[in-house]
């Protein structure tokens, strides 16, 4: 008498969830029948966006995760408000933080981002639909000063740059229409602490003026201190009259020339 054995093979798919975010596993509509790859991982996600931008200059925009894992991500990400765009933007992420920088925005006024979605380097995308929108409104061409100690705010602050001279002007609106002017000489494109003498010309390193309709400092004496060159400049002054009837000081930022 024959005996027939018959064996019974059980194949078992396993699906293995890493605590680095890989996936690896059974996928009936993968031809390789595996997914492997760093997935986003949002449970913690949290966008901040600068309070302000420059008109005319990208604006960085940073993200907080613990949950994330480093890796080179993709953004997809939308601008409304006065700026509209969507597209993406390449975000280096390390140690629980990461950054991207925006598209230009070439309009004033308010604007809101909003973060669709995230790629890792594998190719893996993650929807996210919360903590990802914030807001920020444009600053462009700020300056805050004292005159005599009376506090104005100056706008559309621009720089220029003609040889090594660098200009820069703002325009105040109120309680009068007048213009403020800071002047640097031997601009180097980073940031310096030029000290200026108008009185005195072998002192001279740098200039400043404030200008408006029959008005204008004259003699003066102080400092220009440029801490950020890119991608905007910022920085704060301080100037006196030789004869300490005037005083201006305060802090300025705008697109870098």
């Amino acid at each position: 008498m024959k005996r027939t054995f018959a064996i019974l093979a059980i194949t078992l798919s396993v699906i293995y969830l890493s605590t680095s975010g890989c996936v690896k596993g059974s996928d009936p509509t993968d031809p390789g029948n595996t997914i492997s790859g760093i997935i986003p991982n949002i449970a913690s996600f949290e966008i901040a966006a600068a309070a302000t931008f420059i008109k005319g200059a990208a604006t960085l925009i940073n993200i907080a995760s613990t949950s994330l894992v480093d890796d080179n991500y993709t953004v997809n990400y939308t601008l409304t408000g006065s700026n509209s765009y969507t597209g993406t933007a390449s975000m280096h992420f390390s140690g629980g933080q990461g950054s991207f920088n925006t598209e230009i925005l070439n309009n004033g006024g308010n604007t809101s981002i909003t973060i669709n979605s995230i790629t890792s380097s594998t190719g893996n995308t993650t929807n996210i639909t919360s903590h990802n929108t914030s807001s920020f409104f444009d600053s462009t061409g700020l300056l805050t000063c004292t005159i005599n100690g009376n506090p104005f705010r100056a706008t559309d602050v621009e720089a220029s740059l003609s040889g090594n001279m660098l200009v820069i002007t703002g325009t105040e609106w109120e309680p009068a229409l007048r213009t403020v002017s800071l002047r640097v000489n031997n601009y180097a494109h980073a940031p310096i602490n030029a000290s200026f003498n108008i009185a005195d010309a072998s002192e001279f390193n740098g200039a400043a003026g404030y200008t408006a309709p029959s008005t204008a400092v004259g003699d003066a004496y102080g400092n220009i201190n440029i801490t950020s060159v890119s991608p905007v400049l910022q920085g704060s002054f301080s100037f006196t009259t030789t004869d300490s009837s005037k005083f201006a000081g305060g802090t300025f930022i705008s697109k870098a020339p």
